[in-house]
């Protein structure tokens, strides 16, 4: 029986077949699973997606993705190295802060007194609306009693429209 396992079995010549196609099927799952664990290329829109983000330590207000300098050049050139070994988009920001400064990014870190610059802004907002309406409500409370008042004037003696007429029969003597 063993004998004709192997004269006519899967360890003969007419076996050696299945043993071919068996070891092929292993080297192209292999493959696939080689292939499936290669990082994929870094392009330009991933290495803007971080530039864009931070801001150039030479210019004024420009971004790393537009700015021309060759400080830039090479900032890009780290992020897509960093990109390429596998960093993530904040481990790359999180380098470029600690290496140049908070002034990088384009919002300071909510962190020490730098809470205070996201706290003034909405605080003074309803600081400003509260005191627009105290003084709205102020001139329009004074406004209504100096109309009364001045009702009362002109349906009374109505001494201005004498002082025009005088100062109109004046203009025409001259």
């Amino acid at each position: 029986m063993i004998r004709r396992a192997f004269r006519h079995g899967i360890w003969s010549h007419q076996g050696s077949h299945f043993g071919l196609l068996a070891g092929w099927m292993l080297l192209l799952v292999l493959a696939a699973r080689v292939q499936a664990q290669t990082p994929q290329a870094v392009t330009d829109d991933d290495i803007n997606r971080i530039a864009s983000q931070l801001y150039c330590p030479v210019c004024q207000n420009v971004t790393l993705d537009v700015c021309p300098t060759l400080a830039c050049d090479n900032w890009r050139a780290a992020i897509r190295s960093k990109l390429e070994a596998g960093w993530s988009d904040q481990a790359i920001q999180d380098y470029f802060v600690t290496q140049f400064g908070a002034r990088v990014i384009g919002t300071p870190p909510k962190t020490g007194l730098n809470w205070l610059l996201y706290a003034v802004a909405p605080v003074g907002a309803l600081g400003l609306a509260l005191a627009g309406f105290l003084v709205l409500r102020k001139k329009t409370g004074s406004q209504v009693e100096t109309k009364d008042s001045t009702e009362v004037s002109l349906n009374g003696s109505e001494p201005w429209r004498e002082q025009l007429a005088r100062d109109i029969r004046k203009d025409d003597s001259i």
